[in-house]
C-alpha cells in the first residue's frame, strides 16, 4: 500500500508541476494586463484573483514540504534531524494551517466580490477600488497572523510511524484540524464554479474528519485511503481557479494563449458577450 501511495504521489506531483507552471504563467499574464490597465482585466476582481493565486502557489510549495514529501519517507535525515535541530517543525506546520485558513478567507472575499457585483452594481466599482480595495484584500491577514502566532507556541516534532511507513507531524496534547469550507453566494454566470468549488471544499472537510477519526482509532487502512483522497482533492481545490477562469472566459483564454505563444492574436468578437457576463 505504501508503494502504491508513493507511485500515486509521484504522478500527482507531475500533474501539480504542470498546473503550477500554468498558474505562474497565468498570474504573470494577469499582472501584466493589470499593469497596462486592460479594459477586460479589471482590478476590482483580478487583484483578488492574483493575490489568491500567489498564496495558492506558496501553499502548494509548503504542502509538499510539510506533508507530501515526508509521507513518502524521503529525506529522512533532513526531516528527523535537521529540521528539529533548527526548531522548524512547529513553524512550518503553523504556516500550513494558517495558509489553509487564509485561502478559505480569500475565497470568502472572492464570493463577496461576485455577490456585490450582482446585487450592488452601482456601487461595485467604488467598493472595490483604491483604499477600500486594499482594506478588503488585507482583512484576512488580521485573523491569520494572530492564528499563526498562536499555533507556534505548541511543540511539534517529526516521528517515523512504522505501522504505516510514513513520517508524521506530532503535536503532543493538542490536535489542530481545519476544515476548508467555502460557501459562495449564488451567481448567475458562475454557478458551476461555485457548486464545484463548494463540493470539493466539502470533500476536503469530510476527509479531514475521517483522517482524525482514523488516527484516533488506529485504523491504518482507512488512514491511508483518506490520505490518498486528500492529496488529490487538495490539488483540485488549489488549481481550480486558473483552469475554471480559462474555461469560462473565452477572451482571456485566447489572450493568454497568445501571451504564451500558442495562438496568433485573434479574438473572436462573438465571445465578448460571454466574457462580459463573467468578468465584472
Amino acid at each position: 500500500m505504501a508503494l502504491a501511495l508513493n507511485i500515486y504521489t509521484v504522478l500527482l506531483f507531475i500533474i501539480d508541476l504542470f498546473s503550477t507552471i500554468l498558474y505562474v504563467l497565468l498570474l504573470i499574464f494577469l499582472i501584466k494586463m493589470l499593469a497596462t490597465k486592460n479594459s477586460k482585466i479589471t482590478k476590482h476582481f483580478f487583484s483578488l484573483f492574483v493575490m489568491n493565486g500567489l498564496f495558492n502557489l506558496l501553499f502548494v510549495f509548503e504542502e509538499y514540504l510539510t506533508f507530501r514529501i515526508p509521507r513518502m519517507k524521503l529525506f529522512q535525515t533532513f526531516y528527523l534531524i535537521v529540521l528539529p535541530s533548527m526548531n522548524l517543525p512547529g513553524k512550518i506546520l503553523a504556516l500550513n494551517r494558517s495558509l489553509e485558513m487564509l485561502l478559505s478567507l480569500f475565497s470568502v472575499n472572492i464570493a463577496f466580490n461576485r455577490f456585490s457585483s450582482i446585487y450592488w452594481p452601482m456601487y461595485y466599482s467604488v467598493l472595490w477600488s483604491n483604499f477600500k480595495l486594499f482594506m478588503l484584500m488585507m482583512w484576512p491577514f488580521t485573523i491569520c497572523i494572530p492564528y499563526f502566532l498562536y499555533l507556534m507556541q505548541f511543540f511539534v516534532t517529526l516521528e517515523l510511524d512504522s505501522s504505516i511507513e510514513m513520517l508524521n507531524f506530532v503535536t503532543p496534547n493538542t490536535t489542530v484540524a481545519e476544515e476548508i469550507i467555502n460557501i459562495s453566494k449564488q451567481e448567475i454566470m458562475l454557478t458551476k464554479f461555485s457548486i464545484t468549488n463548494f463540493a470539493v471544499a466539502l470533500c476536503i472537510a469530510f476527509i479531514n474528519i475521517l483522517i482524525i477519526f482514523a488516527e484516533m482509532h488506529n485504523l491504518n487502512i482507512l488512514y491511508e485511503i483518506c490520505i490518498f483522497l486528500f492529496f488529490i482533492t487538495k490539488s483540485v481545490f488549489t488549481f481550480f481557479a486558473p483552469y475554471t477562469l480559462l474555461i469560462l472566459s473565452n477572451e482571456i483564454r485566447m489572450k493568454f494563449f497568445t501571451f504564451i505563444g500558442f495562438k496568433q492574436t485573434q479574438i473572436d468578437k462573438s465571445s465578448v458577450n460571454t466574457v462580459k457576463s463573467v468578468i465584472i
